[in-house]
């Protein structure tokens, strides 16, 4: 009886263990997928922005060539 009371609680532990492992795994998954969106999202920011920066300038050049003619 009492080796079986043993082994039920090793299987218990087993089965505690290997959920926490996998509810941990999950969370870095997660957190994995968080941060890849963040970089991507942070990425197409500073895209945009050149872009932005990049058509300002095109157009106060405009200007000027507007001005001075």
């Amino acid at each position: 009886m009492l080796l079986f009371l043993r082994s039920l609680l090793f299987l218990c532990f087993c089965r505690i263990i290997r959920i926490l492992f996998l509810i941990f795994f999950l969370l870095l998954f997660f957190l994995l997928l968080l941060v890849l969106i963040f970089f991507v999202l942070f990425f197409l920011l500073l895209l945009f922005l050149f872009f932005l920066i990049l058509l300002i300038s095109r157009i106060d050049i405009g200007i000027l060539h507007t001005v001075q003619k």
